[in-house]
């Protein structure tokens, strides 16, 4: 639990960083290029605070990248899942799903779900399927044909970080293992 509120804490300051303080920098900036216009002499003086607030501009960028665990947090699950496929000849993904997902839901979906993948790698895995699908919720399945015993106890705390993001987790092995991944879209009560 502890993990998963400082994870929700990177995300939540990442998220403020760049979409607040790093517009609010940006403004400053465009507000100091407008003076320069309005007053020529200033040139000089405008121009260094110009190029330090730029600096800022690429430091904010950069921290909000790093707190940013899960690219799904920026492009979203699918954009997320076919860039990981991209730079894992071994990993092959379907995605059908409708569902739209905040980004705190597809980080954690993401998270989970290269985690699945990764440590069928590791286990010895020549070929990792992973099907997206879902229209009211979103139900990720990893299979692989890896026989690495004691799979299950690899993913614990993938499990556990899934878990108290509000996803299902189960692992079946037999041949191969499957991994199912899922999130049920919460709905509002009605009274």
């Amino acid at each position: 639990m502890l993990c998963h509120t400082l994870e929700s804490k990177l995300r939540s300051g990442s998220r403020q960083l760049h979409d607040d303080v790093g517009p609010l920098v940006s403004a400053a900036g465009l507000r100091l290029q407008l003076l320069r216009a309005d007053v020529p002499d200033a040139g000089a003086g405008v121009d260094e605070i110009t190029a330090i607030l730029e600096q800022a501009v690429q430091r904010i960028r950069a921290i909000s990248g790093e707190l940013h665990r899960s690219p799904a947090d920026q492009i979203g699950l699918k954009s997320a899942l076919f860039r990981f496929a991209e730079q894992n000849p071994w990993l092959s993904v379907s995605y059908s799903a409708t569902t739209r997902l905040r980004p705190e839901e597809a980080g954690a979906l993401c998270q989970a779900t290269m985690a699945a993948a990764s440590e069928a790698l590791h286990a010895g895995a020549s070929r990792v399927r992973v099907s997206v699908s879902g229209r009211v919720g979103v139900r990720i399945r990893v299979a692989d044909d890896g026989t690495y015993k004691g799979r299950e106890r690899a993913l614990t705390v993938a499990r556990l970080l899934g878990e108290q993001a509000g996803l299902g987790f189960e692992c079946t092995t037999g041949k191969g293992t499957i991994v199912s991944i899922r999130y049920a879209i919460r709905r509002p009560s009605r009274g």
